[in-house]
């Protein structure tokens, strides 16, 4: 989706994958649903992902 880290429209996004959740009346930080530190090499290749979705990540 092209929408960067702590981007304008990320809780929009992330409203858009997860409607099952309560976005109005809680707190969410990116970091807690999407931890930067796991978008690396070692965290994606540990989690099994090919090296093309790796480095599109």
């Amino acid at each position: 989706m092209a929408t960067p880290y702590q981007g304008r429209y990320t809780n929009l996004v992330l409203s858009l994958l997860y409607p099952d959740r309560d976005w109005k009346d809680a707190v969410f930080h990116e970091d807690h649903i999407f931890p930067q530190s796991e978008f690396n090499v070692r965290g994606l290749k540990k989690r099994k992902y090919d090296e093309k979705t790796i480095e599109f990540y």
